[in-house]
């Protein structure tokens, strides 16, 4: 019975809740050309890795992953027993500044009211 109690317990509150993204970080890099936020995803299973995420401003100006050509986007990969990881947005034209907050959208979650310090 305890175990019967337990794998609902499991299906309940991890399988059967709605993906989540928190932002634990978002500051500058670079001369505030750069945009480095760290996340993490309670269900990294349900993110798609070939798509792009981005940053929607108080303007509504999307700022894109920053993109080296040898390298491709700069974020982090998501390894096996870790849900966090790094994005590198470029702040083209400094269009954010210190204490602006802006949206993350990745796939079908969105992440509002991030404080870039």
């Amino acid at each position: 019975m305890k175990r019967y109690i337990s794998k609902l317990w499991y299906l309940l509150t991890y399988r059967l809740i709605r993906p989540k993204m928190l932002v634990t970080q978002a500051f500058f890099s670079g001369d505030e050309s750069f945009i480095d936020v760290r996340y993490w995803l309670s269900r990294p299973d349900k993110i798609d890795p070939k798509s792009n995420p981005y940053l929607l401003t108080a303007s509504g100006q999307k700022l894109v992953l920053m993109h080296f050509t040898k390298l491709g986007v700069i974020k982090s990969k998501m390894q096996k027993h870790t849900n966090t990881g790094i994005m590198l947005f470029y702040n083209k034209n400094h269009t954010v500044n210190k204490g602006d907050r802006v949206k993350l959208y990745w796939n079908d979650m969105m992440t509002g009211n991030i404080e870039i310090l």
